[in-house]
């Protein structure tokens, strides 16, 4: 079955909405000014021709870094220039101007004229969520891609939990670098850095599963609209540090690093907290990773990420935006019709190669053609 959605009327203040892009010397895009729809924004081409680049601009934008890339420089054009993107977005009453010049070994972040430090410092302006072909690898990748899913999810809207990320792996740093200087390390200056561990990585796992905890009730319903089966589904978190609330996590963290302090000694490493911890993502109260194909592995994914969209929006008071790359060919016709049902109160950019069978999917919105790094509006 389909999910079914009841209109609600929003006034102007909860408006969140990018409006525009400007892109200049990037990878294939020479340039390229849009204007975009508060619905579904739809970019059709074949492949290679520019689609995807587009929607890792816009991404960059809201989150400071790639979904294809780890390295910036993979962004630079083979023609020559320096990377330059620009977006107006629609927060409530107030219209944000975000910019992002890549310069050689110079990375600039503004907004609204404003130069940040860092381009991670653009996280948490606009929310985006992504929907890629690669998502079933959430499931079946290591738990390093699960943790940073998670972290970055979380970041987008909580500050106070992107801070103590960034203390908690500061601090394990430093602590495995003491570690690692053998017989000459000194039990009192690991102890030091145990404090900054206890402390940013307990609220790190308590907002981590505090967030899971809240997404679980309403990730079946959406699993639904999406798989067309109602099946048990829940995401679990897995953490050797005990506790429900923020000061019995600390506790027993602090208990841990003790315990495990001549293993750390040993291996050279710190061996517990939240750097180790992981998802498991259930069906059928049966971890899907053992057992289920990769379109259950997908659809599972999907009705996560739009359970977050769903969580932020109604918890956090933040709608996101969601980008979708070429994962509507991967769908069958009815996992189609449920997701892009599921999107109709969001705006979306969504990448596609053919248009027979999805113009009847994207009734409201604006329709691009991409060809060569150039974006041509089209009628619908």
């Amino acid at each position: 079955m389909l999910l079914k959605f009841i209109a609600v009327a929003y006034s102007f203040s909860e408006v969140r909405i990018l409006k525009s892009l400007e892109v200049k010397h990037y990878r294939n895009i020479k340039e390229a000014c849009l204007k975009f729809s508060s619905f579904q924004n739809v970019f059709i081409g074949e492949n290679a021709q520019g689609k995807t680049n587009l929607l890792e601009a816009i991404y960059l934008l809201a989150t400071g870094r790639s979904f294809k890339t780890s390295s910036l420089e993979d962004l630079y054009p083979w023609s020559g220039g320096f990377p330059f993107l620009k977006s107006e977005f629609v927060d409530g009453n107030r219209l944000l101007e975000l910019e992002i010049e890549l310069i050689r070994d110079r990375k600039l972040a503004r907004v609204n004229g404003s130069e940040k430090a860092r381009l991670s410092q653009l996280l948490g302006t606009m929310q985006v969520i992504e929907i890629l072909p690669q998502d079933y690898l959430l499931i079946d990748g290591e738990p390093a891609r699960r943790r940073k899913f998670l972290d970055l999810a979380i970041s987008q809207w909580d500050e106070r939990y992107y801070l103590h990320c960034v203390r908690y792996y500061q601090g394990l740093r430093q602590r495995n670098r003491s570690l690692q200087r053998g017989p000459d390390l000194e039990r009192a200056g690991i102890r030091v850095w145990n404090k900054i561990l206890e402390e940013h990585g307990a609220y790190v796992i308590w907002r981590r599963k505090q967030v899971l905890q809240s997404l679980n009730p309403e990730l079946r319903s959406l699993h639904a609209g999406v798989a067309e089966k109602d099946e048990e589904v829940e995401v679990l978190y897995r953490s050797s540090i005990e506790g429900d609330s923020l000061e019995e996590i600390q506790t027993n963290f602090c208990e841990k690093l003790l315990q495990a302090e001549e293993r750390d000694i040993l291996f050279r490493c710190t061996r517990e907290g939240p750097h180790r911890d992981d998802l498991s993502f259930m069906m059928d109260a049966r971890e899907i990773k053992n057992f289920g194909s990769e379109g259950q592995k997908r659809s599972l994914v999907i009705a996560l990420k739009l359970t977050l969209g769903d969580f932020l929006k109604k918890r956090e008071g933040k709608t996101p935006f969601f980008i979708l790359d070429d994962v509507l060919t991967q769908l069958d016709e009815r996992r189609r019709k449920g997701l892009m049902q599921v999107l109709s109160p969001y705006q979306s950019f969504v990448s596609i190669t053919a248009i027979d069978f999805h113009r009847d999917l994207i009734p409201q919105g604006k329709w691009f053609g991409v060809k060569s790094g150039q974006y041509e509006e089209a009628s619908a």
